[in-house]
C-alpha cells in the first residue's frame, strides 16, 4: 500500500514543506510511523490510502512543531547573546570586563590547568567526571585543579593590585608542557 501511494504522498508533502528537500525526510518518518502502526491500517485500499495521508499529515505537523521549537531555541539563544554583548548597561560592562580579565588570566596558565578551570567552572563538570573523562585518578585531577586555582587567584590578585592595562603586558609564567 505504501509503495502504491509513495509518489502521491511525496507530492503532498513537497507542496507543504519549505524547503522541498525536507519532504523526503518527512516521507521517511511517515513510512516509519505507518510501519509501526501497520496493524491499524484499514483493509480497504481507499481507506488505507486516506489513512496513509492522515499519518503523513500528522508527521508533517510534528515536523513543523519541531522546526518551531528549533526556531524558538535559536531566538532565545540569539537574545541571550545580544543581552551578553549589550554594552549599554553598566552591569553588562562590568561583567564583560570581568570575563575579559579572567580570560586573560586563564591564557597565562598552563593550557591543561586552564582547561581544568574551564571544565569545572564553565562547563559544570565535577572532579570525578573529569577524572573519568581523562582516565586519571581523582587525586591527580584534584591536585592539578587546586594548583590551577591557586595560580589563577595569584594572577587575579596581582592584576587587581597593579591594575594592569588591557591585554596584560606582563610576561606570563613559564608553561610546562605536560600530558594528562
Amino acid at each position: 500500500m505504501f509503495e502504491a501511494n509513495a509518489a502521491d504522498l511525496l507530492a503532498y508533502l513537497e507542496r507543504r514543506i519549505d524547503p522541498r528537500a525536507e519532504a523526503a525526510d518527512v516521507l521517511g518518518d511517515t513510512m516509519v510511523t505507518a510501519w509501526k502502526k501497520a496493524a491499524a491500517m484499514p483493509a480497504d485500499p481507499t481507506e488505507a490510502r486516506m489513512w496513509l495521508f492522515v499519518v503523513a499529515r500528522n508527521t508533517l505537523r510534528n515536523h513543523r512543531r519541531s522546526i518551531g521549537r528549533r526556531r524558538d531555541a535559536v531566538d532565545r539563544l540569539r537574545s541571550m547573546i545580544v543581552d551578553e554583548t549589550n554594552g549599554g548597561r553598566e552591569a553588562d560592562l562590568e561583567q564583560s570586563e570581568l570575563r575579559h580579565t579572567v580570560a586573560l588570566a586563564l591564557a597565562t596558565l598552563d593550557p591543561m590547568d586552564a582547561e581544568l578551570v574551564r571544565l569545572v567552572n564553565w562547563d559544570g563538570f565535577t572532579i570525578a567526571e573529569i577524572a573519568r573523562f581523562e582516565s586519571l585518578p581523582q587525586t591527580t585531577v584534584r591536585s592539578r585543579y587546586a594548583r590551577a586555582l591557586k595560580s589563577l587567584e595569584a594572577l587575579l590578585a596581582d592584576d587587581e593590585q597593579n591594575h594592569h592595562p588591557e591585554g596584560w603586558s606582563t610576561a606570563p609564567p613559564k608553561r610546562r608542557s605536560r600530558e594528562w
